[in-house]
C-alpha cells in the first residue's frame, strides 16, 4: 500500500480476492450476495436495488455513489480476462442488464436488438422528466467494464 493513496484505494487494494471470488461464484459482495443472487434478480429488484451494479461490472473508477464498490486495477482486469468462469459470468450479467432495458444480445451476429418487451422497459430508462436517470449512468458503466474486459464486440453492440 501506497501512503499517498486514499481510504477508498487503500481499502480496494484489499478487495481483488474478495471479486475474484465473487464473480467466479466461490464467495459474497459486501451485502453477502453471491453472484448467482444477483443475475436471479427480477427486474424490479434489478431497477431498485443500486448498489450490485458495481460488483458485477467493476470498473477502474471510483463510485460516487458506493463506498463499498470494489475497484479493478488492470493487474486485476488480466485475472478477469484469463479466467473462463469469470468471463462467462461477466457475458451472464450482460445478458440480465440488456434484459432490464428490454434488449437481447445475439451472439451469433454480434449486435444487441430490441427484446419483445422494449417498449414497456424502455418508458422506465429511457425517458425521464428530470433528465438522465440512474440507468444511464450503468449503462456507461457497462461499457466501461466490457471495454476493461476486452469484450469490445459487446461493448460496440451495446453502444450502437
Amino acid at each position: 500500500l501506497k501512503w499517498s493513496q486514499t481510504p477508498w484505494q487503500m481499502l480496494a487494494c484489499m478487495m481483488p480476492e474478495a471479486l475474484v471470488r465473487f464473480y467466479r461464484g466461490e464467495g459474497p459482495d459486501v451485502r453477502q450476495r453471491h453472484i448467482e443472487d444477483i443475475l436471479a434478480f427480477d427486474d424490479e429488484e434489478l431497477e431498485d436495488c443500486h448498489d450490485y451494479v458495481q460488483w458485477i461490472f467493476p470498473t477502474d473508477q471510483r463510485s460516487a455513489y458506493n463506498s463499498n464498490a470494489p475497484f479493478f486495477p488492470p493487474e486485476l482486469q488480466v485475472v478477469f480476462r484469463k479466467d473462463p468462469v469469470i468471463v462467462k459470468n461477466l457475458r451472464r450479467a450482460f445478458d440480465v442488464y440488456l434484459r432490464l432495458l428490454g434488449f437481447h444480445y445475439q451472439e451469433e451476429e454480434g449486435r444487441v436488438v430490441r427484446g419483445p418487451h422494449f417498449q414497456e422497459k424502455a418508458r422506465n430508462w429511457l425517458s425521464s422528466s428530470y433528465g438522465p436517470n440512474h440507468n444511464w449512468l450503468r449503462c456507461t458503466r457497462v461499457l466501461r467494464c466490457l471495454r476493461l474486459m476486452g469484450e469490445t464486440q459487446r461493448m460496440h453492440a451495446f453502444y450502437e
